[in-house]
């Protein structure tokens, strides 16, 4: 099995919600009419409902109960990915530091395609203060929970990699207009020989718990 959640369509294809109302006999009917439009076979989706709607009790927990598992342990190295519009806004002894951190980055085998040396992307350093820890919900996307985190690069310390990134994002990426954005997408552990996001480490995390939880539950019963 690999690391992709089974039941997740792919995020990164053009959606379209279909509202829906269920029937006796768990019937599927479209909102607006008796029949949903005609749906390509095969196709992946999501049926999100209110869990008091779910009326066995055993299945509602098993769609919708929680479960923290550590994700990273304390003093592990996140690399922040940010990109750098014109190197002369930043302090030069800033640049020696982000180039620095970047070269350790890319002593890893496998940086995921990401090479600081192309000019303009730059990896900063988070080192965690505690363990990182993953929500697990049910079927629905695992989330982190805080984790107070230190930044050296700007000798800070804050509560949880999300600040962390905005942090960074503000004091570096000058050129934005917003400094939002996913810890997921933007932040990766190395283990010294490959480099991983965030987001391949919680689908791994998510694709384990679905194997525990739904498949080999499924094959015991």
């Amino acid at each position: 099995m690999g690391s992709e959640f089974l039941i997740r369509p792919n995020e990164s294809a053009k959606t379209i919600e279909i509202p829906v109302r269920i029937r006796k006999g768990n019937k599927i009917e479209f909102f607006y009419s008796d029949h949903l439009p005609n749906i390509q076979e095969g196709t992946l989706a999501r049926l999100i409902i209110p869990a008091h709607a779910v009326q066995e009790k055993d299945k509602r927990l098993l769609l919708s109960s929680e479960k923290i598992v550590e994700l990273l342990p304390t003093n592990s190295v996140l690399f922040t990915e940010v990109t750098i519009e014109k190197w002369d806004d930043i302090h030069p002894e800033i640049c020696q530091k982000i180039q620095a951190t970047s070269a350790r980055f890319e002593k890893s085998e496998n940086t995921c395609g990401k090479q600081f040396f192309h000019g303009r992307l730059g990896f900063i350093e988070v080192i965690l203060q505690a363990p990182l820890n993953l929500i697990l919900r049910g079927t629905k996307q695992a989330k982190l929970k805080n984790c107070q985190c230190y930044i050296p690069l700007l000798d800070k310390t804050v509560g949880s990699l999300n600040q962390a990134y905005y942090q960074i994002s503000q004091a570096i990426e000058v050129h934005r207009a917003s400094h939002g954005g996913s810890v997921f997408d933007h932040m990766y552990y190395s283990d010294g020989k490959d480099c991983i996001s965030l987001d391949v480490l919680r689908k791994t995390k998510e694709a384990e718990e679905e194997q525990e939880r739904f498949i080999n539950k499924q094959n015991t019963n």
